[in-house]
């Protein structure tokens, strides 16, 4: 039988040193997932191959809008709340680019455009459009999510102010 080999100095380490990044990266991991389970599971920053742009009310940053080749979706700086009406008009959105894209053919039924709306607490954080991919879908989608912004921002900020002068 084999004696065991001790163990330098050197090896010893470069095992610590190897063992702590593996412990630091799986802090931040860690750290990445309790934010994203705290703002309701929304990734924040732009993925990979994302534009990012900012949905301004006045001089009010209320969202980000972050575009990808065949997905756009609008990220709320704080939670909204969201009116039937409004999720209504998404839908219309959506039904409307769905039969477009399938009258034309060149989209398999499963990768027809595709609306998810994530709600947290105190509303909707995140309106997701995956499937869409033409320059005319992606200015529609564009343009109805800025517009649900805006709306939804316009729509809280006189729920607020209707609920504080009840209070006083």
């Amino acid at each position: 039988m084999e004696a065991a080999k001790p163990v330098t100095r050197e090896e010893l380490i470069e095992y610590l040193k190897r063992r702590l990044a593996e412990l630091e990266e799986e802090v931040r991991l860690l750290r990445a997932l309790l934010d994203a389970l705290e703002r309701g599971g929304i990734a924040q920053g732009a993925l990979p191959g994302e534009k990012v742009e900012e949905v301004r009310v006045g001089r009010r940053r209320v969202a980000r809008l972050y575009r990808g080749e065949s997905h756009m979706r609008l990220v709320f700086d704080e939670p909204m709340p969201m009116p039937e009406e409004v999720e209504a008009y998404l839908r219309t959105v959506e039904d409307e680019i769905r039969g477009s894209q399938a009258r034309s053919g060149a989209v398999e039924a499963q990768d027809l455009a595709k609306l998810s709306i994530e709600e947290g607490p105190g509303g909707v954080v995140e309106i997701r459009f995956t499937g869409i991919y033409t320059t005319i879908e992606h200015l529609k989608v564009r343009a109805a999510l800025k517009y649900v912004a805006e709306t939804l921002y316009e729509f809280s900020r006189a729920a607020r102010s209707s609920s504080g002068r009840g209070e006083d």
